[in-house]
């Protein structure tokens, strides 16, 4: 029986009815959890790509004539940040 569920008309009604009904504070329960999960997670991205990155570039792979030392072809970095999730 899903009759226990409350209705909310709009998102606006939603908020302030749990501000009165649960406090405030309730509207940011769980968020610093997400917070240090995004954190690590999008750490780990970061990190596996510059390691990738840094790989190809020492390796001379995927870079095209002319460019700078530093430069991958768009191919590759998409290759890099695919692979490092």
């Amino acid at each position: 029986n899903m009759s226990h569920i409350p209705k909310y008309r709009s998102t606006g009604h939603a908020l302030v009815s749990m501000g009165r009904k649960e406090g405030v504070r309730a509207l940011y329960a769980g968020l610093s959890p997400n917070l240090i999960g995004s954190t690590i997670s999008w750490g780990s991205y970061f990190y596996g790509y510059t390691c990738l990155r840094n790989m190809f570039l020492a390796a001379g792979i995927g870079r095209p004539q002319g460019r700078a030392a530093g430069e991958l072809s768009p191919g590759v970095n998409l290759l890099c940040a695919s692979l490092a999730g």
